[in-house]
């Protein structure tokens, strides 16, 4: 029988995604003073620009990546991350958007020593337009999906995560003893896994899905969430100059649509693809999600040939 585990950071087997290739192995990163565990494809013959994959919040590299991957590996080198406090990355709290981009800034900085095409879904596509912004010659191009601008909410009383007692509270449970720390995470990490268990155990691939959910650090995540509230590319999100491609979930209940198409209005984007579909379409329809991605690298990766021209509101 065919082996479908890998080490994690920690050691211990993660299991791999059930009826698809299997992942590459993973391995831990030092960047910024913490390990990050990643994924690393390797580089294929006649290999193109470099594609670094940034998920969601509350998912993992595998989670998220698992379809992509291996759609991308015969083109490019891939290295998919463990974000801070997710998966197999130990947390990082308090944190900010501009601090795990400079992480992601350093790894491709020393791993792969050029330019690479970021990839980021939802909270990593926010990542990736700090990146860009911090760290402009390591970007060789955007694929952002399922993702916007902004994510504050509209209304006051939905504001909670900005609230400095709600930062406090991340930040104090953080630093909390690990007596008192494990307790909290447990009830958290049980949250989470039983949302996603509303639709039962339907497949083999769900099943393994909430696994993944069960690798996450909650409070790590919580400072992540908390860290998404604050960020706003609103004001300089048109200046991005390198080649930009959207992924647009249409039934998405998440980040609303009508903020996934403003961004793309802003970008000018060389290729906008839309997917009928929810957020998690990355594990709910991976058949549709997964080309969509592909293609949007693709078309980024192209336009590095052929750069268009772009101008600016400015006139830039």
């Amino acid at each position: 029988m065919m082996d479908r585990t890998a080490s994690s950071a920690g050691g211990e087997a993660v299991p791999q995604p059930p009826g698809y290739p299997r992942l590459p192995e993973g391995r831990l990163l030092s960047a910024g003073g913490i390990q990050l565990f990643c994924r690393d494809s390797g580089s294929a013959p006649g290999c193109r620009r470099p594609v670094v994959l940034l998920h969601g919040l509350t998912s993992t590299a595998d989670l998220c990546w698992f379809a992509v991957m291996p759609r991308l590996a015969d083109r490019h080198r891939c290295l998919a991350l463990d974000l801070p406090g997710h998966g197999s990355s130990p947390p990082l709290v308090p944190c900010s958007v501009a601090q795990v981009a400079d992480l992601v800034g350093e790894v491709i900085g020393s791993e792969l020593r050029e330019p690479a095409i970021v990839v980021g879904f939802s909270m990593g596509g926010m990542i990736a337009q700090e990146l860009w912004r911090r760290h402009r010659g390591l970007v060789a191009g955007l694929v952002l999906c399922s993702t916007a601008a902004e994510l504050r909410p509209d209304r006051f009383t939905g504001r909670w995560a900005v609230q400095p007692s709600r930062r406090l509270a991340v930040s104090l449970a953080g630093r909390a003893p690990a007596s008192l720390r494990a307790p909290l995470g447990d009830r958290a990490r049980a949250a989470a896994v039983a949302r996603s268990a509303r639709t039962g155990d339907a497949s083999e691939l769900q099943r393994w899905a909430r696994g993944q959910l069960e690798r996450n650090d909650p409070i790590g995540v919580a400072a992540a969430s908390v860290a998404l509230r604050r960020h706003d590319a609103r004001t300089w999100l048109s200046d991005i100059d390198v080649p930009v491609a959207t992924v647009t979930t249409t039934r998405d209940t998440v980040v609303d649509v009508a903020r996934q198409r403003a961004l793309t209005r802003a970008l000018e984007p060389v290729a906008s693809l839309e997917v009928d579909a929810d957020h998690g379409a990355f594990v709910e329809d991976p058949e549709r999600w997964a080309p969509a991605v592909v293609d949007a690298v693709h078309a980024v990766d192209l336009s590095r040939d052929q750069p268009p021209a772009r101008t600016s509101p400015g006139g830039r």
